[in-house]
């Protein structure tokens, strides 16, 4: 029988049998900790992961968007996010993301967590009012300094007796509210001397389009263009409307005019960019206090003048620094 000649040699493999059998069993339960707090990790903090990259990957996003607040519900996180000046609820898991309100027990979880933050969306409110207001002014202040160039797009005009000034009104022929003003704007134009210069844009519809070549290539009067209806002849071609509608839509894409009705002054000093005559008919010196059903629009109006003048200077009654304060 052959005798080991290190007597110790059999008590270190046992030990090292020992300790590989520990380190195993530790790879093991470390292994077991990661899987399960790798699971769970989701449900232990909801809101960790939850970025406008996740939330992307599950709803598309435009480019203006933002997260105004989030915070952990029991089984998902709640984020509401600011996309184009408007807030948007989105209810977010680990494998999905639901977009729009929250009920529960007919109770509207959406609104509730609204009315818990008044004072952050009170701040969202006054910045996109602020937001708001300077894109107007960029805008309409382009189209300011190009006023002398509006004459180009005119293709009716209504004209009272004696003229003292004139306005530019941009148009779509298939916009109900366009409508709406220019019948409330021929009276008033009458009554205040001022010729109405109506510039044809439409906005890309098909119908716009057609009635736009229609009343071009028909030559329609102020009168006619009012009463104008989709579809009540077929479209007409002509060399004028195959010129103008196409240079009109360029030029004011250009100026990033999306939005119709439009009312300018004729030398550029004032802008009134919604359906509301009576913002109209103060401009046009007609009415000596401003009455208006828009709030919102004549919170953006005195927003734009108090951007050119130091705050605390008296507008209309008002007062620069509590001008968005309705």
């Amino acid at each position: 029988m052959k005798q080991n000649p290190w007597p110790g040699l059999n008590y270190l493999k046992a030990e090292i049998r020992a300790l590989i059998i520990k380190m195993v069993s530790l790879i093991c339960i470390i292994f077991l900790l990661v899987w399960i707090t790798g699971t769970s990790c989701f449900s232990a903090s909801k809101c960790d992961r939850v970025t406008l990259g996740f939330i992307s990957d599950y709803i598309p996003l435009p480019k203006d968007v933002s997260v105004v607040f989030k915070q952990e519900k029991e089984y998902f996180c709640e984020v509401i996010l600011k996309i184009n000046d408007s807030l948007v609820p989105v209810y977010c898991t680990e494998t999905s993301v639901l977009a729009g309100q929250l009920f529960q027990n007919k109770t509207s979880i959406t609104q509730k967590t609204l009315n818990s933050i008044p004072e952050l969306i009170e701040k969202e409110r006054q910045q996109s009012l602020k937001e708001m207001a300077l894109k107007r002014e960029k805008i309409y202040g382009l189209l300011k300094q190009k006023v002398e160039a509006l004459d180009n797009f005119v293709s009716i005009s209504f004209k009272p007796e004696t003229i003292n000034t004139h306005v530019y009104v941009i148009s779509d022929p298939g916009c109900s509210h366009c409508k709406n003003l220019l019948t409330q704007l021929w009276p008033a134009a009458e009554r205040s001397n001022t010729e109405i210069r109506l510039i044809i844009y439409p906005m890309g519809k098909a119908e716009s389009l057609a009635m736009a070549s229609t009343a071009i290539c028909e030559e329609y009067s102020f009168q006619d263009y009012i009463h104008i209806k989709q579809g009540d002849t077929a479209a007409p071609t002509c060399a004028l409307a195959d010129q103008m509608i196409p240079k009109t839509i360029r030029f004011f894409q250009s100026a990033g005019l999306f939005s119709v009705p439009v009312v300018l002054a004729g030398d550029g000093s004032w802008v009134v960019d919604t359906s509301d005559i009576n913002l109209v008919r103060f401009y046009l010196g007609m009415v000596q206090f401003l009455e208006s059903t828009d709030l919102s629009r004549l919170v953006l109006h005195f927003y734009a003048h108090c951007t050119k003048n130091k705050p605390g200077i008296s507008f209309l009654g008002l007062y620069c620094h509590r001008m968005i304060q309705v």
